[in-house]
């Protein structure tokens, strides 16, 4: 599926590896620790300036290479994180973005692509349809969701891409609204610019996270 290929193709030797211990990759600048009840994780990078709270697991793996902030995956989850110089508005370029990948034989299995509204941020979801992706019989009911958010600043758009698969019907509802809250309320691009140490890796991530959704976890 898209999301995961992107991971795919995008691995680099430049890795870093969650394992339940707060990190720190120097060279990166990434950061990576977990509330104070294990529930989320926040990665984030002084160097490139974003932020993002994710689900927690003990097994995320990252990755980062020229025109990838980061690449992530744990399990059923993937984040792609890009960056490039636009004079594109988010909205345009999520608009732009949604009529590539509904091209014909842009993707396969493609269901649906939407623009839709989330915490007052706009952004483009899609379902890709397992079995029609692959062409196997094996993932028959199986969907892969996408949502892909953008932050803007400056002439820098950051573009992140989340993707999970479900079985339709089964919590979709409350799954898509979840990686929806990561999306917008869990991704910033204004981490650490104004702040004067480059090794405070310290950003609160619990009180972050209520603040952007009202969730505790």
């Amino acid at each position: 599926m898209l999301a995961l290929l992107l991971f795919m193709s995008a691995c680099s030797p430049n890795r870093a590896a969650y394992r339940g211990e707060s990190l720190t990759e120097r060279e990166s600048g990434i950061n990576v620790t977990s509330d104070a009840d294990g529930n989320i994780i926040s990665v984030s990078s002084n160097r490139n300036h974003f932020s993002l709270i994710l689900p927690y697991s003990d097994k995320w793996d990252f990755s980062w290479k020229e025109g990838y902030l980061l690449i992530g995956s744990a399990g059923p989850v993937n984040v792609v994180l890009r960056a490039t110089v636009t004079e594109d508005s988010p909205v345009a370029h999520l608009k732009m973005l949604r009529e590539m990948l509904i091209r014909p034989g842009a993707v396969a299995g493609l269901e649906s692509a939407r623009l839709v509204k989330h915490r007052g941020d706009i952004v483009l979801v899609t379902v890709v349809d397992g079995a029609r992706a692959t062409d196997s019989e094996t993932l028959e009911g199986v969907k892969q969701l996408n949502v892909f958010s953008v932050r803007k600043w400056k002439n820098i758009l950051y573009r992140l891409n989340i993707s999970t698969p479900f079985i339709k019907g089964k919590g979709e509802k409350e799954l898509r609204s979840e990686i929806l809250d990561y999306a917008t309320a869990g991704f910033s691009a204004s981490y650490m610019r104004d702040h004067k140490s480059s090794d405070d890796d310290s950003i609160g991530v619990d009180s972050l996270w209520r603040r952007g959704t009202g969730r505790r976890n």
